[in-house]
C-alpha cells in the first residue's frame, strides 16, 4: 500500500511519536514482503541455473569436436604437439600433458597416440657445485638447498623420460639433450652423478628406437655419460639423423676458457650407424675416415664450428666431400686458403699443388653453405655440382680484400647461372664488384643479403656499397632486359649494418619490381632492415601514391630506434666500431627448479 508519508520523504520533516510508531510498522511490513521476494528470486535463480546447466550439458553433446573421428582428432593432437618450430621440453606444461588432462576420452586417445610422446627434449640447468661444501664456502646452506632442488628436478625429469619412452610405444624416438656437467668425481656429491647417470641410462635403454638425435654435452665427469659412450652402431639401427657435440673437459680446466682443453668423445660409437643419413659434427680429427661414418649413405652433412675453432683446409674439405657422393645438402666451414696462410698465421699450411686436388662430382647436391673464407681456385675447379640450386656464403672473419672478392666472384661465375636461391652474408665490396656479383646470378628467384659493416674501412667506404645496393637491383624501364640485374627475382631480403639505402630508393625498387607487363618477374616478398635509417616516410602509402599494385605483396621494413641512431652515426664517422645500442638484461641465475611434483 502507499505510504502516508510520501510527501515527507527527502525532506527535513521530524515525525511525532505516534508517527514514528506508524513508520516502523510500515517498514516492518515492507521488509517482510522484501524477504518473500528474495526467496522467490532465489527459487527462480535455482530453476534458471538448473535449466542453464541442462542446456549447456546437452549443447556440449552437439559440439563438433565430439563428432570428429578419432584418427582425425589424433592427427590434430599431433599437429599441436609437433607443429611448433621448436619442440617443447619435458615439463608439466608440455602440450601432450595438457591434451591428456582435458577429458577421459582425450586422455585415452592421447595415451594411444605415440607421436605425442616420441620427441624428448631435455635441457638441464647447470649442475650444482659444492654439495659437500668443498666449493660452497660461507654459502654452504644456499648451495645445499640449490643442490637439493636440482636433484629433485632431475628425478622428476627422469620419471617423465621413462614415461615418455613407454608412451611412445614402438615408434622411432627424437631426442634433444643439452647438458653442461661440471664437478669433481666424488666431490660434487653422489646424488648429482647418480641422477645424471640414471637419466643417460634411461635414454640409452631405448637406443634401439633412436631415430633423430641431437646431443650437446660438455662434461667433467666422464663416467656420467659412460652408457652413451658404450653404444655401438648395432645399438642404434634406426638412427637416421645425428647432431653430435660431446666433449670431455678435465676438471682442472674448469676455470679456463670453456673451449680450452676440450676433448671430443667419439671413438667406436653411434657415428658409425649404417642407417645414418644426416650428420652434424662439431669437432676436428686428423682423419675423418677413422670415424667410421657411413659417408656414402649421407644425404645431409654439416661440419665445422667457429666457436670450437673447427674448420677445413680446402684440400681436406674436398677429400671429405669425395667420401659423400650422395649428398643433397652440405654446410662446411673453410679455413683460410694457402695463399693467405703466411700473411695471417705464423704456422703456414703445407702447400698442395692444384693438380693434386681430386676431382669431385656430387650429382645430387642441391644446397651448399660455405662459411669462413672464400673457396680458392683449386677447390672451385675441382668440384662438379650439376644439381646445385641453393648457395649460402657466410664470410665471417674473411678480409674485405680484392683478392678474397675475386675468389667469391669466380665461384659465382662458375655456379651462379644455375642458382635459384642465394644467401650472402658479406663484408665490404666495391660498387663494381657488387654489380658483377649480381650479374653472376641471373636466374636467382630468392636473394638474401646481409651487408656487414667493415670495421677496418671508413664510414664513407662502407656507404658506397650500402647506399647503392638497392638502386643496383632497381630495373630502369629505359634499359633493355639484358641490363637488368636478377630479372627473375621474386623474394628479396636485405639487412644492413648501420649504413643503408634511403627510403626513396626502396620505394623505387618496389615500384619497378611490381610493374606488370615487362620481362622482369613480379616481386612477391620484400623484407629490408634499414640499419640506422630513422623512419621519415610511410613506404606503403608512398607506393599507393604511385599507383603501385601491392596486391599480395609481403612487405616488411624495420628501422633503427631514433635514440640510438645519432650516437651510432657519430661514432661510426670517427671510425669507431660501435653498433646500435641495444641493452639486454641477462640473468646469471640458473633456471628455476620447482619443488612441486610434475604430474603427467
Amino acid at each position: 500500500m502507499d505510504s502516508p508519508f510520501l510527501s515527507r520523504l527527502n525532506t527535513n520533516y521530524a515525525p511525532t511519536e505516534p508517527e514514528i510508531a506508524q513508520i516502523r510498522g510500515y517498514v516492518k511490513e515492507n521488509r517482510a514482503a522484501l524477504l518473500d521476494i528474495d526467496r522467490a528470486i532465489e527459487t527462480l535463480t535455482r530453476h534458471r541455473d538448473s535449466r542453464k546447466s541442462i542446456i549447456d550439458q546437452h549443447e556440449a553433446l552437439l559440439s563438433p569436436i565430439r563428432r570428429v573421428p578419432e584418427d582425425i582428432l589424433s592427427s590434430i593432437f599431433s599437429q599441436v604437439v609437433n607443429g611448433a618450430k621448436e619442440p617443447s621440453a619435458l615439463s608439466r606444461s608440455h602440450p601432450a600433458v595438457f591434451i591428456s588432462h582435458a577429458s577421459r576420452h582425450w586422455r585415452r586417445l592421447a595415451l594411444a597416440t605415440p607421436s605425442l610422446w616420441n620427441t624428448i627434449v631435455i635441457t638441464t640447468p647447470p649442475t650444482p657445485n659444492g654439495i659437500d661444501g668443498q666449493r660452497a664456502g660461507p654459502n654452504i646452506n644456499i648451495a645445499q638447498d640449490r643442490a637439493r632442488r636440482w636433484v629433485n628436478w632431475m628425478n622428476q625429469v627422469i620419471e617423465m623420460t621413462k614415461e615418455w619412452i613407454v608412451r611412445a610405444g614402438s615408434s622411432p624416438l627424437s631426442l634433444k639433450v643439452e647438458m653442461d656437467i661440471k664437478g669433481r668425481d666424488g666431490g660434487s656429491g653422489d646424488a648429482t652423478s647418480t641422477a645424471l647417470t640414471e637419466l643417460i641410462t634411461a635414454l640409452c635403454s631405448a637406443c634401439q628406437r633412436w631415430g633423430k638425435v641431437n646431443l650437446k654435452i660438455t662434461t667433467t665427469l666422464r663416467g656420467v655419460i659412460a652408457p652413451l659412450l658404450s653404444l655401438t652402431a648395432e645399438d642404434v639401427p634406426q638412427l637416421t639423423k645425428l647432431y653430435y657435440s660431446v666433449f670431455f673437459m678435465p676438471d682442472n680446466h674448469l676455470q679456463l676458457n670453456p673451449n680450452d682443453k676440450k676433448v671430443a668423445l667419439w671413438k667406436e660409437n653411434i657415428l658409425k650407424a649404417r642407417s645414418l643419413r644426416s650428420l652434424v659434427i662439431n669437432f676436428s680429427t686428423p682423419s675423418y675416415t677413422s670415424l667410421g661414418v657411413n659417408w656414402a649413405g649421407l644425404t645431409q652433412l654439416k661440419a665445422g664450428n667457429h666457436d670450437e675453432g673447427f674448420d677445413f683446409p680446402s684440400y681436406d674439405a674436398l677429400q671429405l666431400l669425395g667420401l659423400c657422393p650422395n649428398l643433397e645438402a652440405c654446410d662446411l666451414r673453410l679455413r683460410r686458403p694457402q695463399k693467405y696462410s703466411s700473411r695471417y698465421s705464423s704456422h703456414p699450411l703445407p702447400v698442395i699443388a692444384p693438380e693434386d686436388y681430386p676431382a669431385i662430382v656430387l650429382p645430387r647436391l642441391k644446397a651448399l653453405t660455405l662459411r669462413g673464407w672464400s673457396p680458392e681456385e683449386a677447390f672451385r675447379t675441382s668440384l662438379h655440382l650439376p644439381s646445385l640450386r641453393s648457395f649460402r656464403l657466410i664470410e665471417g672473419d674473411a678480409p674485405a680484400s680484392k683478392e678474397h672478392h675475386r675468389d667469391v666472384l669466380a665461384w659465382l661465375q662458375q655456379f651462379g647461372a644455375q642458382l635459384s636461391n642465394v644467401r650472402l652474408e658479406i663484408n665490404l665490396y666495391t660498387l663494381s664488384e657488387m654489380a658483377l656479383l649480381l650479374r653472376c646470378i641471373p636466374n636467382v628467384a630468392s636473394l638474401r643479403i646481409h651487408a656487414m659493416y667493415d670495421r677496418f674501412s671508413t664510414y664513407e667506404e662502407n656507404g658506397v656499397l650500402y647506399t647503392h645496393l638497392i638502386p643496383l637491383l632497381t630495373p630502369n624501364p629505359d634499359e633493355g632486359y639484358d641490363r637488368v640485374l636478377c630479372p627473375s627475382l621474386t623474394h628479396f631480403t636485405c639487412h644492413f649494418d648501420r649504413i643503408s639505402c634511403t627510403e626513396k630508393d626502396l620505394v623505387n625498387f618496389v615500384a619497378a619490381r611490381r610493374r606488370k607487363g615487362g620481362d622482369v618477374a613480379l616481386i612477391e616478398e620484400v623484407t629490408v632492415d634499414l640499419g640506422n635509417t630513422v623512419q621519415s616516410l610511410d613506404i606503403r602509402e608512398a607506393l599507393n601514391g604511385r599507383n603501385v599494385d601491392l596486391g599480395d605483396l609481403k612487405l616488411g621494413i624495420s628501422y633503427a630506434k631514433p635514440s640510438s641512431y645519432a650516437l651510432t652515426e657519430a661514432f661510426a664517422k670517427k671510425g669507431c666500431s660501435l653498433f646500435p645500442v641495444v641493452i639486454t638484461l641477462i640473468s646469471s641465475a640458473p633456471p628455476s627448479i620447482d619443488d612441486e611434483d610434475i604430474v603427467v
